[in-house]
């Protein structure tokens, strides 16, 4: 059978049904959470300012009570996924104030935030909420059994470029010598009910390699079928382990939703109904050569995004250049220290400008520290600021230590650059961050 014949042969859409309820009820619990939680307040509403993504800073007007609303709608609109309610609404509402809302902050950046803007996206593309809905329950949608094949292996391949990245990522000496485990697990075990345990330097060895070896190995293991039961037990002892010592939120049970999508369709279909037939209806699908250049396009995108850090100078760890939706997750620790100087180039006169007093929180100030981009984005706000307010063209130096994985304080950004006037280079390195050559 060609390619194009075998992406497009009928197969039974259980496994797409009771991923998109998982990711529904996922999506529902993440705004629901944020506002129980009061994540939204401390993130959005107590704010005067957020470090948005380059080239989104319009978006600093959401802030404050509005996204009390926002993360209503989010939640909503996460309800109607897994109900099935109103689907294409809601998943075309829920992936448009999912994202609004990714690209309004950053110091509380995951990556798992981005992998929710990605299967939101598939949520919208993908012919699903036509089982087990309530817009089939009413009439609103035809109900159907079955889909595409394709649409099957768009998720599993998705969730596999996911797994590998964070394998590739972990690739370097201090993940292999158990640097960052060391720190964040000797912390945690100070006021953890498993104690000590956790600090064991035999267990962080194990967790290390282990890290490695399931992300590097548990999509292959979950396709066959002699491995696949194993896959599921270490996946939900992975999962539910990162869940219970690390507190990551939602995005453990995300991947454990997603195990069903390893599942031969006909095997989910007997599950859910006791038939599962052997020979599908007779049922013919087509994708286009425009839809086949898009997809083509897409995942070029996402195996190309992850690795553009090696056409970098330095290390990632250290410059954060290329870090985010990279999949490189819970690699490092840092600490930074920072301070801002404006100088007035006509008078010579040069002050300490403190953060705070320009609407930035104590934490924002810590995550900054170590964010070039975010250090940047200050930069400028202080010059806009002296310029619209002082009617003073200022010029802003930095001075900033930071610490990688426990390593003595070393500077960071040059002290001699006027940052606030340098561009900034989207795909390619910024010479004012110094070298991590020292490491």
């Amino acid at each position: 059978m060609r390619l194009s014949g075998h992406l497009n042969k009928p197969v039974y859409n259980g496994n797409l049904e009771l991923f998109r309820i998982a990711f529904g009820i996922v999506a529902f619990a993440e705004g629901a959470g944020a506002l129980v939680l009061g994540w939204v307040k401390e993130t959005f509403v107590d704010v005067a300012y957020n470090f948005t993504f380059i080239g989104f800073e319009w978006l600093n007007h959401l802030n404050g009570p509005y996204m009390y609303f926002h993360y209503a709608l989010i939640a909503l609109f996460g309800l109607g996924i897994a109900t099935g309610t109103f689907y294409r609404i809601s998943a075309a509402g829920f992936l448009l104030f999912w994202t609004t809302s990714y690209l309004m902050q950053k110091h509380h950046y995951n990556n798992h935030y981005y992998l929710m803007i990605l299967l939101g996206y598939w949520m919208c593309v993908l012919p699903v909420g036509k089982r087990f809905s309530v817009d089939v329950f009413l009439g609103r949608t035809a109900k159907e059994n079955l889909v595409p094949a394709w649409t099957l292996y768009a998720l599993i391949f998705q969730l596999g470029i996911v797994y590998f990245y964070a394998a590739l990522a972990k690739l370097y000496p201090d993940w292999l010598q158990g640097l960052p485990l060391t720190i964040w697990l000797t912390n945690i075990s100070k006021t953890h009910i498993f104690g000590e345990m956790l600090a064991d330097r035999s267990l962080i060895v194990f967790l290390a390699y282990t890290g490695i070896g399931y992300d590097l190995l548990v999509v292959p293991a979950l396709l066959f079928s002699k491995t696949r039961w194993f896959a599921v037990a270490a996946s939900l002892v992975f999962h539910l382990f990162n869940s219970i010592v690390f507190q990551i939120g939602t995005f453990p049970y995300m991947m454990i939703g997603a195990l069903i999508l390893f599942f031969p369709p006909a095997q989910v279909e007997h599950w859910l109904t006791g038939k599962g037939q052997k020979m599908l209806p007779e049922k013919k699908y087509a994708i286009s050569s425009t839809e086949k250049l898009l997809l083509i396009v897409f995942f070029i995108i996402q195996i190309v995004l992850p690795v553009r850090h090696l056409f970098y100078k330095d290390s990632v760890n250290w410059t954060e250049e290329g870090h985010r939706m990279s999949w490189r997750m819970m690699l490092r620790t840092k600490s930074g220290i920072i301070s801002f100087q404006c100088k007035n180039p006509e008078t010579g006169e040069v002050w300490t400008v403190d953060p705070a007093k320009f609407g930035i929180t104590q934490e924002q100030k810590s995550v900054m520290a170590k964010s070039p981009d975010m250090i940047w984005q200050f930069a400028r706000k202080l010059k806009q600021y002296y310029e619209k307010h002082e009617h003073i063209h200022v010029e802003v130096y930095v001075q900033c230590m930071v610490s990688l994985n426990g390593r003595p304080y070393k500077q960071f950004i040059d002290p001699a650059i006027n940052i606030a006037e340098q561009p900034w280079k989207m795909f390619a390195h910024s010479d004012w961050i110094l070298p991590y050559s020292d490491y």
